[in-house]
Formats: C-alpha cells, sequence, structure tokens
C-alpha cells in the first residue's frame, strides 16, 4: 500500500512565490499527497492563490489564522496531518518532479530519508547541495530540511518543532530524533530547488542556537566549541552568499 505523504507549506504574504512553489506539487510524479497552507493572516493574495488551488484540487487545504511563526504553523501543519509522512516545503521553494517518489523508494524500515537539492542563488546561478553522510551526525544537519522527509509520529514523539529557536527549530528536532533512536537513511537523489537568499540570523544568534542544540541534547561533550566551529563555517557561507546576492 502506498504511504500518504502530507505537503506543509507555511505562508505570510508569499504571493510573489507560492505559484510557482504549489505548481511544482501538482508536477509530482508521486500522486498519493495532501498539500496543507497554513497562513498566518497574509495582506497580500497568499490566499487568494491559496483558495485557487483549493477548488482546483482536492488534496489543496488551507487555513489563515494569527501565528507565533513558521514553526508554529509547521506544528499546526503537523497537528492536521493526514498523511503518514510528512514534507514541508518553503513557500519560495520548489519539488522536483520526482522529489516525493525518491523517497517512497525507501521508506521501508526508516523514519526519516534525506536526499540532495539544487541550490538557486538571487544571481540566477545554481549550485548542488549535497547532503552529509551520517557519519556526521548528530553535530550537524545533514540537509537541508527542503530535502528531508520524516514519519508523523517522530515528529510528535520528538515534541515537535520548539518554538524557543529563532531559525534552527528543524536542525533540533533532527539532532533529538538520532540521538533518541530513530531511524535515518541517506539516499543520493535531487528532492528540490532551494532559494538561497533566506538567511535571517546573526553569527552569534546562530551559534547560540547550535550551542543550545548540542547542549540540551547532549549530541557532544563539547557543545561550545562544535557550535563555535560550526557557526563559524556558517557566517563564512553566509558572507559568500551575499556577494553572489549583490551581483
Amino acid at each position: 500500500m502506498k504511504p500518504k505523504i502530507t505537503i506543509i507549506v507555511a505562508t505570510f504574504n508569499s504571493e510573489k512565490t507560492l505559484e510557482e512553489s504549489l505548481n511544482s506539487v501538482l508536477k509530482q510524479t508521486y500522486s498519493d499527497w495532501e498539500c496543507l497552507i497554513i497562513d498566518g493572516l497574509s495582506k497580500d493574495n497568499t490566499c487568494i492563490i491559496a483558495e485557487e488551488y483549493k477548488q482546483q484540487d482536492s488534496r489543496f487545504r488551507y487555513i489563515s489564522e494569527e501565528d507565533k511563526g513558521i514553526y508554529d504553523a509547521m506544528n499546526k501543519g503537523v497537528a492536521l496531518a493526514k498523511g503518514e509522512w510528512i514534507y514541508i516545503l518553503g513557500s519560495d521553494d520548489n519539488l522536483l518532479p520526482n522529489g516525493l517518489e525518491s523517497f517512497v523508494k525507501h521508506m521501508e524500515n526508516t523514519d526519516l530519508i534525506y536526499g540532495n537539492f539544487v541550490g538557486l542563488y538571487p544571481s540566477g546561478n545554481t549550485y548542488n547541495g549535497v547532503s552529509l553522510p551520517l557519519s556526521k551526525m548528530p553535530k550537524v544537519m545533514p540537509a537541508s530540511h527542503q530535502a528531508m522527509i520524516m514519519r508523523k509520529s517522530l515528529i510528535e514523539e520528538c515534541g515537535g518543532f520548539d518554538l524557543s529557536f529563532r531559525s534552527r527549530a528543524d536542525n533540533n528536532l533532527v539532532v533529538k530524533a538520532f540521538v533518541n533512536g530513530y531511524r535515518f537513511k541517506r539516499i543520493e537523489a535531487y528532492i528540490a530547488q532551494v532559494r538561497l537568499d533566506g538567511f535571517s540570523s546573526t553569527r552569534w544568534d546562530t551559534i547560540d542556537q547550535i550551542y543550545r542544540i548540542l547542549k540540551n541534547n547532549k549530541a557532544t561533550s563539547y557543545p561550545y566549541l562544535w557550535a563555535l566551529y560550526y557557526g563559524t563555517r556558517w557566517y563564512i557561507a553566509k558572507k559568500i552568499l551575499d556577494r553572489f546576492r549583490n551581483k
């Protein structure tokens, strides 16, 4: 029996990119999905677009209500999900046509599957974002969350997305799942195209969040040293991205 996948798209004033993202869902070679658009009271045409897709295809559903940010919206989506598996798509990102099907081939005897992504710079340049091997866990997030799918039960049992994290609640959830023995599987497939213009944290905010993730989940004996190392690497990557953004 084919598993149902719930795709969660958190939106807020996303009219410029939402149609492209939802069209990428419609183009999936795997058809047993539902798509939940969780909106935070957008002031633009986001909800009009969501309603159009709902009328076009009953697999789309949406709600629009006040929330506490993107991770709160994700938690709402998980609570509403009918699917056994949860995939989270950014409202400005796109699934590749075989994205969901690539996951389905590997769902037996695992709880979380992750692969690669295509990064899209503001300049129009792209690069292949290759995921990290499991040997790098639990100190790092092994892949972009747009290249990752996980069982709904995993998310619920790990307490969902922790709203105390500004931009790394997904990272925290993945590390928590790994250290608690959930089964991970890495695949070579490319899952999604991800826009690389969404960094919002400062260097020190990032280091603090990574430190809390590593310390709270007992992922390493030296959480601050590892946080400083990975946070600095993230900061350098952000500076490189800024150069592309300004071209």
